[in-house]
């Protein structure tokens, strides 16, 4: 027995509605993605100890905030824990502010530059490309979703 006509329109609702918010969270965290990829692959961050990358924290409540005495130790290596984030981003509802920020104490100077030196703009770059984030993930879910 086939749908009653409000159900069939209620059913493309709800799909639609998570199809949207698959693609925004899907969108946010290839921008996430995008400010700490390194320079040697495409992206606009530079590496040494891995320390900057792995200070990346997200938040539904509040920026996240640069720490002055947040500093990689002599020698250390670093590695980013993508986990964190990622369960950051499913735990994101629509209208809720997604933040992400560096929490290195040399995050800003990084990104902006210091005395004259150009900055590396790794997190303006990638929010720059927030659409087409966007459009890429909302052609793959219709690709997905058409059996194609």
């Amino acid at each position: 027995m086939a749908k009653p006509f409000s159900a069939q329109i209620n059913g493309w609702i709800d799909e639609t509605e998570y199809r949207k918010v698959a693609v925004f969270k899907e969108s946010a965290q290839d921008l996430v993605e995008e400010t700490r990829k390194p320079r040697k692959k495409g992206g606009r961050m530079r590496y040494k100890t891995g320390f900057l990358a792995a200070s990346l924290m997200a938040s539904t409540s509040s920026m996240p905030q640069i720490k002055s005495n947040n500093r990689p130790s002599e020698g250390g290596t670093y590695t980013f824990d993508a986990g964190e984030i990622a369960l950051v981003i499913a735990g994101w509802n629509p209208g809720e502010t997604l933040y992400a920020g560096f929490t290195a104490a040399y995050a800003a100077p990084r990104e902006y530059g210091v005395r004259g030196q150009a900055g590396d703009a790794f997190v303006r770059t990638a929010a720059m490309r927030w659409q087409e984030f966007v459009d890429k993930n909302a052609r793959e879910l219709k690709r997905r979703s058409s059996g194609l």
